[in-house]
Order: C-alpha cells, then sequence, then structure tokens
C-alpha cells in the first residue's frame, strides 16, 4: 500500500496547488472574460446577449486604436531600446576583465527587484515640475529654459513614462546578454581574430548569432510587459492615461470601472491577450528553431 501510494497518488498530490490555482486564477478567469466579451454588461445589472457586436465596435473605436499606438510606442522604449543597449553594454564588459563585475550586475538589476508602482511614484518625484531631479539638474547647468512638467505635458508625458520603462529593463537586458556571451567559447574570437576580424565583425558574426536564444528571452519578457500589468502599473500611478499616455489595458480598466462597459472592455482585454499571446508563440518558434539548428 505505501509503494502505491508513493507512485501512484503522491505525484498527484505534490502537482495539486498548482493545478488548482492555475484552474482558480488563469482558466476560469480567461473563460469568463471570454463570456463577458460577447455581452453587455454594466458589472452589476442582467447580462445581454449580444454576439460579436462588442469586437465590430472595437474595430472602429478611434480610443482602442490610439491606445494600441500608445502602447507601440510604449514597445520602441521597454523593448527595442534596452536591447540595442543591452547588446552594447554586454558586448563590451562580457569579455571584458572588469573588476567588480558582480556588483555592476547586482546595481544593473535592482530596478527588476522594485515594483512598477513603486517605480511609478518615485519617478514622480524625479519628474516633479517645481522640486524634481530633472528640471533641478537643467537649472544647475543653465538649461532652465528647457524645465516643464514632464508628466504634465501632452509632447512629453508618453516619452516621460517610457523612459521609465527603458531604465527598468536595460539592466535585465545587460545581466541576461552578459550571462550569455560568457558561455560563448573564447576560441572562436581567438580564430576570429587570426582571420583579421575586427571587434564589429566579432559582434555581428559571433557575439550576436550565438545570444538568439537570449535576444529571444528579452524580447518576449519585455514585450508582454510593454503590453500588459507593467505599463498599467506604470502609467497608472504617474499619469493615469492623462496626455496621450493611456495604453490598452487601462482603457479596458477604465472602461470597465469607470464607464461601467464590462462587456465591451472584455472583449478589448481579450484581444490584448491575443497579441500578448501570438507575440510568446512567435518568440518561441524562433526560440525551438534556433535549438534544431546544427
Amino acid at each position: 500500500m505505501s509503494r502505491h501510494w508513493s507512485r501512484g497518488i503522491l505525484p498527484y498530490l505534490y502537482i495539486a496547488p498548482t493545478v488548482v490555482s492555475t484552474l482558480v486564477f488563469v482558466i476560469y478567469p480567461f473563460l469568463a472574460n471570454f463570456y463577458y466579451s460577447v455581452v453587455q454588461w454594466d458589472g452589476f445589472g442582467p447580462k445581454r446577449f449580444v454576439g460579436l457586436a462588442n469586437f465590430a465596435e472595437l474595430s472602429r473605436d478611434p480610443r482602442f486604436w490610439a491606445a494600441l499606438a500608445t502602447n507601440l510606442i510604449y514597445f520602441v522604449y521597454i523593448v527595442v531600446i534596452p536591447i540595442v543597449l543591452g547588446l552594447l553594454i554586454a558586448s563590451v564588459i562580457g569579455r571584458a576583465k572588469v573588476r567588480g563585475l558582480r556588483a555592476y550586475q547586482t546595481i544593473y538589476f535592482i530596478p527588476q527587484v522594485v515594483a512598477p508602482i513603486a517605480l511609478g511614484v518615485i519617478f514622480r518625484w524625479v519628474y516633479a515640475p517645481l522640486f524634481g531631479i530633472v528640471n533641478g539638474l537643467l537649472q544647475a547647468v543653465g538649461l532652465r529654459h528647457l524645465a516643464r512638467p514632464w508628466l504634465g505635458a501632452p509632447e512629453t508625458a508618453t516619452t516621460a513614462v517610457g523612459i521609465i520603462g527603458t531604465w527598468a529593463w536595460f539592466g535585465f537586458c545587460v545581466i541576461l546578454f552578459v550571462a550569455g556571451i560568457q558561455k560563448i567559447d573564447e576560441h572562436l574570437y581567438e580564430a576570429a581574430k587570426i582571420d583579421g576580424a575586427g571587434a564589429v565583425r566579432q559582434f555581428w558574426h559571433i557575439t550576436l548569432p550565438d545570444l538568439r536564444f537570449e535576444v529571444v528571452v528579452a524580447l518576449i519578457m519585455a514585450t508582454v510587459q510593454s503590453l500588459g500589468g507593467y505599463i498599467f502599473s506604470v502609467v497608472r500611478v504617474t499619469t493615469n492615461g492623462a496626455y496621450g499616455t493611456r495604453p490598452v489595458g487601462l482603457y479596458a480598466y477604465q472602461l470597465a470601472f469607470v464607464e461601467g462597459r464590462v462587456g465591451y472592455a472584455s472583449a478589448v482585454m481579450l484581444v490584448l491577450t491575443a497579441l500578448i499571446m501570438g507575440i510568446a508563440a512567435l518568440g518561441r518558434m524562433l526560440g525551438e528553431g534556433r535549438e534544431a539548428a546544427p
């Protein structure tokens, strides 16, 4: 009986908490959101089935497309810029004999352990028009005319929020890419030097191809955050979506809890979920292609 218990039932008990939590907090909310997306509901009264009417309205909703365009701007700041800068910095320090490299890696990674809401509060002080660090530095170096309310002006608010994402995800990319570079065989670089390849050609033909998997990981994780909860939290704390900074997630939140359009908000979130899952699937395909390569 003891052997039967350990081999037959006990393994299922170990995975039961994960299975139950996934069903309750992932599968059920997803199915409920799918159901709400095809009804008209204010969150309290009776539900009225409308089929695909919510999605038809979404396709011609200028506020949704404006929010999606804002997400694309955040994609540049949270995904493209950190990956490019991370590759450049990692290619410099990854193979160099840098004293105190562990300390630098720790400093780079600090933004990842700070909650997005806390980052939003911190940068509200950094960007504060009267006593913020940014305007204070500009005044100190004689550029007082450039000081402005960075989070309170339509021409600068989106960029100011995007820079928060760049600061937060740049360090993650550096740490990830440095770890990948340190796994590359040093003999490949020595052979390239013998063949006359300089630093740029070594980067393009050795470093970058061997970092493909790490780049895909950074791309997936940062892209999900540029569309999902990370940018939602930062924007919610800093500007609450004003001055053209509202992403799709915050738009759905305001539809549901401010305008009382839960059904339509569910349709918006379902489309956003499909975008995130599509990007994750594409990244997985790229990663599997790399593993299958000889």
